[in-house]
């Protein structure tokens, strides 16, 4: 029974918030009522290079949230992320990707890098780490809710997350909404965009 709470949890959240912020029209995913721009921040990356929000300036940034010691619905994201390499390679240009730690506490650069080098994907993304009070702040502009779940029964750490992604286009001046990570959805739309 818990598990199956852990599991519903983030989706029963997105769907109350979904009925209430977002409006649909030729996308798949869900267009945003509310302006969900890209807020003021200043983390530090993978890399250890501190990185705002003035450093991303394409014509979409692709966000979703991840911790790095996720053992349920990131690394099927990651892997999903890498796989996605044609698409990056293609708009390289025009697009951005961000996830942003919901595990301050344990997503240490090292512990990022070590896991984006696992999916090839150190190049090709940045892995925004930092204080839970920064950060926190992330996930209330985007909707994220972040839960600790300490247990007896559970190896390492677990975090009760949604797994949404966000598609920000800034000159089209809209935010396009996943509940769920899905590339395939996230690539049709950003080919519907960027041609």
């Amino acid at each position: 029974m818990f598990k199956f709470i852990i599991k519903i949890f983030p989706i029963f959240i997105l769907l109350i918030l979904a009925a209430c912020i977002f409006n649909n029209t030729n996308y798949v995913g869900i267009k945003s009522k509310v302006d969900l721009y890209l807020p003021v921040f200043s983390f530090q990356n993978q890399n250890g290079i501190y990185v705002s929000d003035s450093d991303f300036k394409s014509e979409l940034l692709l966000v979703t949230f991840m911790y790095s010691e996720c053992k349920t619905e990131c690394p099927s994201a990651l892997n999903d992320l890498k796989n996605f390499e044609t698409i990056r390679y293609d708009y390289k240009d025009e697009l951005n990707i961000i996830i942003f730690s919901i595990d301050p506490e344990n997503d240490t650069q090292s512990q990022v890098n070590r896991l984006l080098k696992q999916y090839e994907l150190s190049n090709s993304l940045d892995y925004l780490i930092g204080n839970k009070d920064e950060l926190k702040v992330i996930w209330e502009h985007f909707y994220v809710p972040v839960a600790n779940i300490e247990s007896k029964s559970l190896k390492g750490n677990l975090i009760l997350h949604s797994m949404p992604a966000y598609l920000i286009s800034e000159r089209n001046e809209f935010t396009l909404i996943y509940t769920e990570f899905d590339i395939d959805s996230i690539s049709v739309d950003i080919k519907n965009i960027l041609n």
